[in-house]
């Protein structure tokens, strides 16, 4: 008989539900506070912009702070500081996705003018052959959050998606 990484993982314990939720939170939880880490720059950086934008629009003069604005005709700043803005957006889009062929994954970020860090909101669709597994990522501050949700009703299948999710996981990290 062949057993599977997971199996082996597993052989000690009893396979549950819960015991591979766990892990697929537990990894998932890595991979949002490498994300979170590194998008808050990104956050910082678009919010610098979007400053300079709107002073830029109320007519400010800003070579004196930054001198750099004197090479730039004016109506070009408008679309390169859009520009900027955009590419801070793939950015944090990209720390969270997830680089497999069968996972969508879903962003929101929020800034909360009294937080110093931004809200991240991942939603990681994974597609198995058993079905469809959800996995929802949350953050407030440092602290994350992981809801996994499946559409399967026989638990047999259910697990079976939960280890095909931890599967993927594993080939994630390889990258």
């Amino acid at each position: 008989m062949q057993t599977s990484k997971n199996d082996e993982a597993y052989s000690h314990d009893k396979i549950t539900e819960d015991n591979l939720k766990r892990d697929i939170a537990e990894s998932i939880k890595g991979f949002a506070e490498n994300a979170l880490k590194k998008s808050s720059k990104y956050v910082s950086d678009k919010l610098h912009y979007e400053q300079i934008n709107e002073r830029i629009r109320a007519g400010d003069d800003l070579t004196i702070e930054l001198p750099q604005l004197r090479e730039v005709a004016a109506e070009d700043l408008d679309k390169i500081i859009n520009k900027l803005m955009k590419k801070c957006d793939e950015n944090i889009a990209q720390l969270w996705k997830l680089n497999a062929a069968k996972v969508t994954t879903t962003l929101t970020v929020k800034k909360q003018t009294q937080e110093h860090l931004a809200r991240f909101g991942a939603i990681h669709k994974f597609t198995t052959k058993f079905g469809d597994v959800t996995v929802a990522v949350n953050t407030k501050g440092e602290f994350i959050s992981v809801n996994i949700e499946s559409d399967m009703q026989k638990k047999e299948e259910k697990l079976q998606a939960l280890k095909s999710v931890i599967n993927q996981i594993d080939l994630i990290r390889l990258q």
